[in-house]
Parts: C-alpha cells; sequence; structure tokens
C-alpha cells in the first residue's frame, strides 16, 4: 500500500485533492493510505517514524510555505518524490531546487492529477520499487541501505544491527526496534521475535520456535507471534515454504 502524504492550509483543498488522489489511484490498480495535513509542523513530525512514497505540497500556506518545507523533507530523505500543488504558477520554477517529479495547478487539478498519477505509476513507482532505500543514522552519519539487501535486523535496547543479504558487515543503528518494523513492514519485514525482524524474502521454514533463513541463520521465533508470522508470510508470497 502507498503513503502518500499531503499538505495544504486550506482544509476544504486538503479533502477534495485527498479524496480525488486516492479515487485515481484506487482506479489504476493502486491501494493508498492518504496523510492529509494541514499544519507544516504536525507534517514534518512525521518524517522520523514514517516513511512515504509521495509528498504532495502547497507552495502558498502563509509564513512556512511549500517551498520551506520541502528544504526540510530533502534534510530527512533526498530521494523520496515531492511533488507540488499550487494556484501559483509563477513559482513553479522555484521548486525545481528540489527535484520535483511533478507541478499540479489548483485550476485545472483533475486533469492534471490524472496525468501525474498515470506518470507516478508507469515511471517513478517501478524505478522506487526496484531500488528501495531505509534512511538510517550510523553514529553521526545518515546512511541510506538498500532493503533487499537486509537479511535480518537484531536488536538491544536503543541500538540495532543489521546484518546483510551478501555478507557485508553488520551495521549497528541507532533507532528503536518497533520504529524500524513500522518502516519495514510494509516493504514485506515481519517480526517474528520482540528482538528480531526478518526479511520474508529471505525465509526458508518456520518451525516451532525459530526461523531458518536461506543463509542458514536461525533466528528465535516468538511462541506468541508464531501464527501471525505464519499469516503474514503467506499473504507476502506464493513460493513454496517448509512449515515444520
Amino acid at each position: 500500500m502507498l503513503k502518500i502524504a499531503m499538505l495544504d492550509d486550506e482544509q476544504l483543498s486538503l479533502d477534495l485533492f485527498a479524496g480525488a488522489f486516492k479515487q485515481a489511484f484506487t482506479q489504476s490498480g493502486e491501494q493508498t493510505e492518504i496523510f492529509a495535513f494541514t499544519s507544516p509542523e504536525t507534517f514534518l513530525s512525521t518524517l522520523c517514524d514514517t516513511q512515504y512514497d509521495l509528498i504532495c505540497l502547497d507552495i502558498n500556506m502563509g509564513a512556512y510555505s511549500g517551498i520551506d518545507v520541502a528544504a526540510k523533507v530533502r534534510e530527512a530523505d533526498p530521494n523520496v518524490p515531492l511533488a507540488f500543488i499550487s494556484s501559483n504558477e509563477n513559482r513553479v520554477f522555484e521548486c525545481f531546487a528540489f527535484h520535483p517529479i511533478g507541478f499540479i495547478r489548483k485550476a485545472n487539478f483533475l486533469d492534471d492529477s490524472v496525468s501525474f498519477i498515470k506518470h507516478y505509476i508507469t515511471v517513478v513507482l517501478p524505478r522506487r520499487e526496484s531500488k528501495s532505500t531505509l534512511m538510517v543514522k550510523v553514529g553521526r552519519e545518515t546512511t541510506f541501505i538498500e532493503i533487499d539487501k537486509i537479511c535480518y535486523i537484531e536488536g538491544s535496547h536503543n541500538y540495532q544491527t543489521f546484518y546483510f543479504v551478501d555478507g557485508s558487515p553488520s551495521i549497528d543503528v541507532r533507532e528503536l526496534i518497533s520504529t524500524l518494523e513500522k518502516r519495514l513492514s510494509p516493504h514485506g519485514f515481519i517480526r517474528v521475535h520482540k528482538g528480531f525482524i526478518v526479511n520474508s524474502k529471505q525465509m526458508y521454514s518456520i518451525g516451532s520456535n525459530e526461523v531458518v533463513l536461506k543463509s542458514g541463520d536461525k533466528i528465535p521465533l516468538s511462541h506468541q507471534r508464531r501464527d501471525e508470522v505464519m499469516k503474514r508470510y503467506l499473504e507476502l508470497t506464493k513460493d513454496t515454504l517448509f512449515i515444520s
């Protein structure tokens, strides 16, 4: 499911745009969850724990413009697709610094949004899905990790250790495991134990008290989570799975 954030200081416009977007995406075969905000501050506070697939910003919002918000978004995530929705077409050139994927005119919203969504689904989304990344803090540095390269994550209090499919050295990330679970769940990751999150693509078998990965690694499986883990795995993949 695509997570889309929309920001506009006018509630009536926001409701109209969010409803039209959801309907257009649904008609194109894509399910969405629309996060609608009238407050730039409230929206920006969600960036630390929500990974959006698309962010749509109104440009003219008084003291805190969409341009200002875009600058903050790019500090947090240089790669998230951005689009601007505005009645002021003269400001389109100011948006280019943030590498938007589209500019939708409020005066022609319905037609522009249909064309924009078609472009997003056929051009932007395939590129994004082919190489999805996760932004994390390693020490004092911000690092982007290719999600498909993560094999599993082992938690320990405020630090979580990432192990990789290709055998690259593990890294320690300072972030709550519950936050990582929310961010990675849409990408097919399953929390199999209070201290472990596993990439479902790397699972080979589910036992009574452990999950065996394709690498041969054995990850503890919480008894309370076993039924939920099995159900979630079957929802995510049609591949053959041996269940003991």
